[in-house]
């Protein structure tokens, strides 16, 4: 989905595996330490041809979690890469299947630029989450935590204790940080996309399924 000036967004580029991902969490630990963020000026532009067709893995985030038979619990995969990457291999495939933008006349869109999916996509992962057994388990005892075995509202143990429940991330000050003039891919159906002046704007990542790029 682009914008009504043919653009996308550095972070759809990100998210699509367009630009390395690396290079955008070098940012973000450069802003965390207070330090000077590189941003990259190398944005080139896209034609439809190159977009069009790109595939992606659906992973569900029910499926990144798995049992503990000794606990009881319910542990995250999630930084398993070994793990992960099977999770990704054995996803289903998603497709980009046309480019759509709104009139540059128009004062408002119902859509905003970047990935979008129909409605039917959102439904299935929501099913599949239902009857995943990680949620089917919680719903059957909702007063107990399955990622930790004790009680909702109960202080964590030492075990279970995470030290990011230390911090919250300024999503203001983090979008301040990187609005900084730059190039990024315009759109025209003569030409593909032309870079223009752009802001980078981090945004908060799906919570039900994320799209990773199929390399």
């Amino acid at each position: 989905m682009l914008s009504k000036y043919g653009t996308v967004t550095d972070y759809a580029l990100y998210s699509m595996g367009l630009r390395d991902s690396a290079e955008l969490d070098k940012m973000i630990q450069q802003f965390a330490q207070n330090q000077n963020v590189d941003v990259p000026s190398d944005f080139r532009t896209y034609s439809y041809d190159e977009l069009m067709g790109l595939k992606f893995k659906l992973v569900n985030s029910a499926d990144t979690y798995v049992y503990d038979e000794t606990y009881g619990i319910w542990k995250s995969k999630a930084d398993d890469k070994d793990y992960m990457q099977q999770l990704v291999e054995n996803g289903e495939d998603i497709t980009i299947v046309g480019i759509v933008q709104p009139d540059y006349t128009a004062s408002a869109s119902m859509l905003t630029s970047g990935i979008a999916y129909p409605a039917s996509l959102t439904e299935k992962v929501m099913d599949d989450a239902a009857d995943s057994v990680i949620v089917k388990q919680q719903m059957a005892d909702p007063t107990t935590n399955v990622l930790t075995g004790e009680s909702f509202g109960k202080a964590e143990s030492l075990r279970d204790f995470d030290l990011t429940s230390l911090f919250s991330i300024d999503t203001n000050a983090l979008k301040d940080a990187f609005s900084v003039r730059r190039r990024c891919p315009r759109f025209r159906p003569e030409r593909g996309f032309r870079p223009q002046q752009r802001q980078l704007r981090p945004e908060q990542p799906a919570g039900l399924l994320r799209l990773l790029p199929q390399h």
